[in-house]
């Protein structure tokens, strides 16, 4: 559903905003502007991951080369949500970069392989507590996807997989011993 997912992903940008400008947080964006942008460049993807890249790219297009991006309330188009960015330009400038290092970070944990990577990522990004929710999460579907017979793994890569590509699933341990 596209509002679950814009959803999560406004939810996980302004997590990002709190820890990046933790030491910071006079520089910090307003909620106002990160929602207001989001939505402006969420194009429908159909995945958290993809909606967020999505949104980060648009962001960063959206960004003019001379002046400041003016964001305006969807609602009444006269009024520009980021106003004060006009007499606070550091405010603007932490705002550019930190969308810049964002995507990069992102696209960074998009290319992360192994749980124990991944995990130390999303740490960074949003905290010990949300990297061990969405870890365990993780763990949980995986479990479930092989008890159910849906998980299988890619001959010659040992690449896991559904069982359907894979052509076989990996069996069900039952720890009792037996081959």
């Amino acid at each position: 559903d596209d509002l679950v997912i814009l959803k999560r992903a406004v939810q996980l940008i302004k997590r990002y905003r709190d820890i990046a400008y933790e030491k910071t947080p006079d520089l910090k964006p307003i909620s106002i502007v990160l929602t207001t942008l989001a939505a402006l460049h969420y194009n429908g993807q159909q995945s958290v991951n993809d909606a967020i890249l999505g949104i980060l790219d648009g962001i960063i297009a959206s960004i003019p080369a001379y002046g400041r991006l003016r964001v305006h309330n969807p609602t009444n188009k006269l009024e520009d949500l980021s106003e004060r960015w006009e007499d606070e330009p550091e405010l603007y400038r932490a705002f550019v970069s930190g969308m810049k290092e964002f995507r990069a970070r992102w696209i960074e944990l998009n290319q992360q392989r192994g749980i124990p990577n991944v995990k130390q990522a999303l740490e960074k990004m949003f905290g010990e507590r949300v990297a061990k929710d969405v870890v365990g999460d993780y763990m949980k579907a995986l479990d479930s996807s092989r008890l159910s017979g849906e998980l299988g793994i890619e001959k010659g890569s040992g690449i896991i997989t559904s069982a359907y590509s894979a052509g076989s699933s990996i069996p069900r341990n039952t720890f009792d011993g037996d081959a």
